[in-house]
């Protein structure tokens, strides 16, 4: 008997004769040679040794074709399974389905612990569940740092991860100033120790970046600053005239300074900018200047065109200028896989150039009367327009319940309308329809998909976020049709336009940052006292 090699249960063994019936020439031979055999083992064994020798009826069998897969085959059907899983995973996210994404990644994990692919999803979930139900996100967080921090050995995907939760931790978290040190000093030592890793370097300027925020944020920008100090020494140290990438790396902490401390310490700033300046136009002035030259200039002036975008428009068209004659310099000399490379920078100016214009148009705004007030529904304030204002010092702040920035202003025009409201100054909120709706289980305002939400219902949430958020200023809600943004050439939110007694505009500013706040409370004092 012949049994299936697929048969689900175990077959009766078969019971088969000494002398078995061979019908052809080749079982004759077969049933020789097993008489042969049977016979020189039984010779070998000893008398008391009793054995029952009873062939396999397999014996007369072909070699069964094999049914393993190849590992081609086994590596496709990894991947088509790893497919399923990302988009299951990505689905309950959308959903919002945390705990369910989470008992389906942590069964993952428990039979696969290493799998590089889990790490970025179990931060994805972190980070996303953080905004629901903050304290298990934290924990989660918390779980994944613990883990990595744990592992002999960072790969770059773990390196970046471990960076990512340093700054989401010091971000989200109310752990005491000195635990968070403590907790960003440990990551940079694991972080330390994968230093020949690709990436990784970014990974530590991250984790940097996050240490000179909290110190900043904490009343301590000496402490930061003695932190880059120290690194722009070693990197001052380590430079060579001839490894562009000595250069580079100066430059990049030079940049990082100027982004985080130069409002508190200008003249250092200004300093470290012009002995980066002086190196990277060397480096430049070279017979053999090379791609790295060039994009380090780059990136020294890039940022400094950002910030002069809103202060100084006409400066920032100059920098974008400087660097576009550069680069259509070194575009004649490369090959054609740096000619790509370098056409993602160029593109970067395109579109700085665009967002420039834009800049310059508001700054031909200044000096001239703001248009009528295009709103539909007032929020915490009576129906008013802009012949109700005269008289009034002004600030418009176009916003959104659904921007992070927006939101990071919103301390500042707090202080402003307890400071400045008794004294003439008035505030309004300009934003518009955005299809929200608030959830009162979780406290906040949420997108709605799918479906329109009624104008009274936005209303009714935007009422609910401002007492929220205890706003003490209105809200004036612009039509869907409306285009007085575009009057103001808002580009980005938030934007803060400030008008004079007179109705004329007199300051526009676009971002959250420190120094936006510090020359629009500069303003409204001076406008005030006229």
């Amino acid at each position: 008997m012949i049994r299936d090699c697929e048969s689900a249960s175990e077959p009766e063994q078969p019971q088969v004769s000494i002398q078995p019936k061979f019908g052809d020439k080749t079982s004759q031979r077969l049933r020789q040679r097993f008489l042969v055999w049977s016979v020189a083992i039984a010779s070998s064994l000893t008398t008391t040794a009793a054995v029952t020798l009873v062939p396999s009826p397999a014996w007369a069998q072909e070699e069964p074709a094999t049914t393993e897969k190849s590992a081609e085959e086994q590596k496709k059907e990894k991947r088509a399974e790893q497919e399923r899983f990302a988009k299951e995973f990505n689905a309950l996210l959308q959903k919002k389905d945390f705990k369910q994404a989470g008992e389906m990644l942590d069964a993952a994990i428990a039979d696969d612990p290493h799998e590089a692919r889990f790490v970025s999803m179990n931060l994805s979930l972190a980070v996303n569940q953080i905004r629901v139900d903050k304290s298990a996100g934290l924990a989660r967080l918390k779980a994944l740092k613990e883990d990595l921090l744990a592992r002999d050995k960072l790969d770059t995907q773990s390196a970046m991860a471990l960076s990512s939760i340093a700054m989401y931790l010091t971000n989200s978290s109310d752990a005491p100033l000195d635990e968070n040190l403590e907790m960003l000093s440990t990551i940079e030592a694991k972080l330390e120790e994968a230093s020949d890793l690709p990436g990784v370097t970014q990974a530590k300027r991250t984790v940097l970046t996050s240490k000179v925020r909290l110190l900043t944020s904490a009343g301590k920008p000496e402490d930061a600053k003695s932190l880059f100090d120290r690194l722009i020494e070693e990197s001052r140290q380590a430079i060579d005239p001839e490894k562009s990438a000595t250069i580079s790396q100066l430059v990049s902490n030079v940049t990082l300074f100027e982004s985080l401390l130069g409002a508190e310490y200008p003249a250092e700033a200004e300093e470290l900018r012009a002995e980066a300046q002086a190196l990277a136009l060397n480096a430049l002035s070279k017979d053999d200047a090379g791609y790295i030259d060039y994009i380090t200039y780059y990136n020294l002036h890039a940022p400094l065109a950002s910030r002069l975008a809103s202060s100084d428009p006409m400066q920032a068209a100059q920098v974008y200028d400087d660097l576009e004659a550069k680069l259509d310099d070194l575009k004649e000399r490369v090959d054609e896989a740096t000619g790509k490379q370098l056409a993602r920078y160029v593109g970067t100016i395109k579109s700085s150039r665009d967002r420039l214009q834009a800049a310059l148009e508001r700054e031909k705004l200044v000096g001239t009367n703001a248009p009528p007030l295009d709103a539909t529904h007032f929020i915490g304030m009576p129906k008013t327009s802009m012949e109700d204002l005269k008289g009034k010092v002004v600030l418009l702040d176009f916003w959104a319940v659904w921007c992070g920035p927006c939101i990071a202003t919103f301390p500042h025009l707090t202080e402003w309308h307890e400071k400045y409201s008794s004294k003439g100054l008035t505030i309004v909120g300009i934003t518009k329809f955005y299809n929200y709706q608030w959830d009162d289980e979780a406290g906040r305002a949420t997108s709605v998909r799918g479906e329109s939400v009624a104008e009274e219902d936005e209303l009714a949430m935007l009422e609910k976020f401002r007492e929220a958020y205890g706003l003490h200023h209105g809200f004036a809600v612009l039509p869907k049709t409306s285009e007085y943004s575009q009057a103001f050439h808002v580009t980005g939110i938030p934007t803060a336009v400030l008008l004079d007694k007179e109705g004329k505009i007199r300051m526009i500013k676009v971002g959250s940052g420190e120094a936006n706040a510090q020359a629009l409370q500069a303003e409204i004092e001076a406008l005030l006292g006229q």
